[in-house]
């Protein structure tokens, strides 16, 4: 995936907080991908120029564990000779809604059992997106589920 990015490219998700930088940041970002086992599928796709317009479904361990199987995104990349220069994608609202609800409830758990695992994994407020933030996320979320 970090191929077909040019090095610096920005990726954004809307929605969840998360913008990383260039390929090492990419890099993190599909690794995090990798480790909660995220799947990914595009449809409605449609080219404008040098934009790619589509919707993205997206299922991982970590939304399950919150509650929720399937999320949408509807998103754009801008090509930059032949790679994508940058790329946003924004939670749609019934899954924003249906993620926020599990969520909320997570992190409260969270910030009352271990407030420094919190900030370890989303300092300021934001998820890191790296191998190491999904592995630790995903043993903190199976934690609360069997609590």
């Amino acid at each position: 995936m970090v191929g077909l990015f040019a090095a610096d490219a920005v990726f954004e998700i809307d929605g969840l907080g998360i913008v990383v930088q260039g390929r090492q940041g990419l890099k993190g970002l599909a690794e995090y991908g990798a480790r909660v086992g995220s799947r990914l599928a595009a449809v409605d796709v449609s080219e404008v120029g040098d934009t790619v317009r589509c919707r993205l479904e997206e299922s991982n361990e970590v939304y399950r564990l919150l509650g929720v199987e399937t999320v949408w995104y509807e998103g754009w990349f801008a090509l930059r000779r032949g790679r994508i220069e940058r790329a946003v994608v924004k939670l749609e609202p019934a899954s924003r809604e249906g993620l926020k609800r599990g969520l909320a409830e997570f992190l409260l758990w969270l910030a009352a059992t271990d407030p420094a695992a919190l900030e370890k994994a989303m300092p300021d407020g934001k998820l890191k997106a790296d191998l190491e933030t999904g592995a630790r996320l995903l043993e903190l979320l199976r934690r609360w589920r069997t609590r």
